[in-house]
């Protein structure tokens, strides 16, 4: 054999290393996996839009303009879930949501899918801002 194929099979071969050691030449412990993670998440408290026009029937479409559909629940979530990906100073709250209002009405959202985009579309716009 050659060198070249020496060299080959000794790389290929089962002299290597068992694995990583510390300076005194012992094997380091392992990592334990199975220990989750202490969390400091906060539960976020859902944020309760009021419109004078909103009445008690969920199906009426009256906060169509926000959020483009029929069904008020819906136009509700899309309206709830702007508002928590914004981070609102609570001195400027009332401000922050009527701007916010706003640009999801100039949107004229004809439709759940285009109430979907507007949201998606204020939500970067006050992200990247």
């Amino acid at each position: 054999m050659t060198s070249n194929l020496k060299r080959q099979a000794i790389r290929g071969s089962t002299l290597r290393r068992t694995g990583p050691k510390n300076r005194s030449g012992t094997k380091r412990p392992k990592a334990r996996r199975d220990v989750p993670k202490p969390t400091t998440e906060k539960k976020k408290k859902p944020v309760i839009v009021k419109s004078p026009s909103n009445g008690a029937d969920a199906q009426s479409g009256q906060l169509k303009i926000y959020g483009g559909s029929d069904i008020d629940a819906f136009n509700h979530t899309v309206i709830d879930q702007v508002m928590r990906s914004v981070r609102i100073p609570q001195e400027k709250k009332d401000q922050y949501l009527d701007a916010l209002l706003a640009a999801m009405i100039a949107f004229k959202p004809k439709d759940e899918l285009e109430g979907m985009i507007a949201a998606q579309m204020v939500a970067i716009h006050s992200a990247v801002m």
